[in-house]
């Protein structure tokens, strides 16, 4: 039985895990190897008011364009047919725009990369210029942009904030610039369908989701799993207590015994576990923010 639940976890350590997300809003600069994703929460919470204030049809954008830089590769550049522009061979990503709830997602349009024949959704790094900052002289940035109906901006701006998903399928690059935090690495633009109304996005929090290796992480499970089989797996398991066997009501049935404390940019509240998708701000008003890019849980 022992050596069966053993094999069974190698199989299970072949497996892929699944990525860890860690908050890098305040770091200045952030690498992503392969298969790392980068998701940047933004917020537009201008937008309406000043399009309800010019008179436009919707109070959504449907243009949207965004950048990401960081300091150039010591790789050789190749140029782009028909263009004056160069990219970096082996540099690649896909980028997707979506919704906070991640219910809706569009891929992001990269002009270099379809001149280059990759299909929409697909972004290749590109070169360009920076001044200002922390940082002035030549860059390695991503370029996309996005056009949408009025019906798909309502439906991903409905909570006036939006996320920006790149996944890197290429090697290993490093964002941002030393001295200065990655939001400023990064811009995204709103815009009307007429071009009479143009913003920046707010950055709220950038997040990597990094994918660990499975060997190495797998190998740790399997030498744990078989310690504590050895250990245990020969004990009689212990019969429920009646504090077990109310924990687990408790756990199963009512969610709202167990307290969190949610902190975003917007500041901290306390609420029902089962209510942490439904938040209400300190001040009576809706967050904005999904779990995608809160700050942290602090749950009891």
């Amino acid at each position: 039985m022992r050596l069966s639940a053993i094999f069974a976890l190698c199989c299970v350590s072949l497996v892929p895990l699944r990525a860890g997300n860690l908050d890098v809003t305040a770091d200045s600069q952030v690498t992503l190897q392969n298969n790392d994703s980068l998701i940047i929460g933004l917020g537009m919470w201008n937008y309406a008011s000043q399009a309800s204030g010019a008179g436009l049809p919707s109070l959504y954008p449907t243009e949207i364009s965004f950048t990401l830089g960081g300091l150039p590769l010591d790789l050789p550049t190749s140029a782009i047919p028909g263009t004056s522009a160069a990219y970096t061979p082996g540099m690649l990503f896909s980028a997707s725009l979506e919704s906070l709830d991640g219910s809706d997602s569009i891929p992001l349009f990269d002009s270099d990369a379809a001149l280059l024949g990759l299909p929409e959704g697909d972004l290749v790094l590109g070169t360009g210029f920076r001044s200002g900052g922390s940082y002035s002289g030549p860059i390695s940035v991503l370029s996309a942009s996005v056009t949408i109906s009025s019906a798909e901006a309502a439906e991903l701006f409905s909570a006036e904030a939006f996320v920006i998903r790149l996944v890197n399928v290429g090697g290993a690059v490093t964002f941002g610039y030393s001295g200065s935090p990655i939001t400023s690495a990064l811009s995204a633009s709103l815009s009307s369908a007429d071009g009479t109304l143009s913003m920046g996005a707010i950055p709220l929090q950038v997040q990597l989701q990094d994918c660990p290796e499975p060997g190495t992480i797998g190998l740790l499970l399997i030498g744990l799993a078989a310690f504590f089989l050895v250990k245990w797996g020969g004990r009689p398991r212990p019969r429920a207590t009646p504090w077990s066997r109310s924990y687990a009501r408790r756990k199963d049935g009512a969610n709202s015994a167990f307290k969190c404390r949610l902190c975003t940019v917007a500041g901290c509240i306390e609420t029902p576990l089962h209510r942490v998708h439904g938040l209400s701000r300190p001040d009576g008003g809706a967050f904005l923010f999904g779990p995608a890019i809160a700050r942290h849980y602090d749950c009891a």
